[in-house]
């Protein structure tokens, strides 16, 4: 049984989601770890109040989303950023992503607003796409892909 809950701006859930982050580095991280950095990065998302954590049968935090408000450049219209997604590998078969991402929709639907979440996996081989294979070319690695949760009641106007 998996149960996927919003979580408090208290030091359990800091300390829960923070490992999570910490685990999400580790697997991909593209610079150095800066801790204090970090753990006010977390705390202020958790502050936000829009942070899933998804917890095994057993009650162990293994999957985590965290999302941030933000403003288009272009607009002052907001949308819905994800800080981190992050899945316990060993639970990445599980549908425990798709769960994090229905609960991140769901917030984007109360809002009206669109979310934007991006899925990354450094073990994914890349698709042999045109834009995929373009990228490469140019010397980058695709490792992942951006979401748009859109919701019913979002701004859809370009």
């Amino acid at each position: 049984m998996l149960l996927i809950e919003r979580a408090g701006c208290d030091e359990a859930s800091f300390v829960e989601v923070y490992a999570l982050t910490l685990a999400l580095h580790r697997e991909g991280g593209y610079a150095p770890l800066d801790n204090a950095k970090a753990s006010a990065a977390v705390f202020a998302v958790l502050d936000e109040g829009m942070v899933w954590v998804a917890r095994s049968a057993s009650g162990e935090a293994i999957g985590t989303l965290g999302l941030v408000e933000l403003p288009f450049w272009y607009s002052s219209e907001t949308y819905l950023q994800d800080a981190w997604f992050y899945v316990a590998p060993a639970y990445r078969r599980a549908k425990v992503g798709v769960a994090l991402l229905r609960a991140a929709r769901a917030e984007a639907e109360t809002r009206g607003r669109i979310a934007l979440i991006t899925v990354t996996s450094p073990d994914r081989r890349p698709k042999a796409t045109p834009a995929t294979l373009d990228s490469q070319l140019a010397g980058y690695v695709p490792l992942g892909y951006t979401l748009r949760l859109a919701s019913q009641t979002a701004n859809r106007t370009p």
